[in-house]
């Protein structure tokens, strides 16, 4: 048997998929500081408890870390561009 085959029953094998060895572009990604509520809300200038009323309610993007909300800028960047780029669209 070689690296890679698996028995299923015998006299039958079965290749197993090669993993991937390169690690996609999100996975390469540096790592990002995260900011706690009440440095997201000095960043968007509204409230921390406003920040951590739009997380829960799933309308901003965060990470759940236990029981505390932390917040990735780029991300927060990216959600208050599409936010202005809707805003800015005529109504149909």
């Amino acid at each position: 048997m070689q690296q890679g085959e698996l028995m299923n029953h015998p006299g039958q094998m079965l290749t197993q998929p090669k993993m991937c060895r390169e690690p996609n572009q999100r996975q390469r990604r540096e790592f990002e500081p995260l900011l706690t509520p009440h440095e997201a809300s000095d960043y968007l200038r509204v409230h921390a408890k406003t920040v951590i009323r739009l997380a829960r309610q799933g309308q901003i993007p965060a990470l759940r870390i236990g029981k505390h909300w932390r917040f990735r800028v780029s991300d927060l960047t990216e959600w208050t561009d599409l936010k202005l780029k809707s805003a800015c669209q005529p109504a149909e």
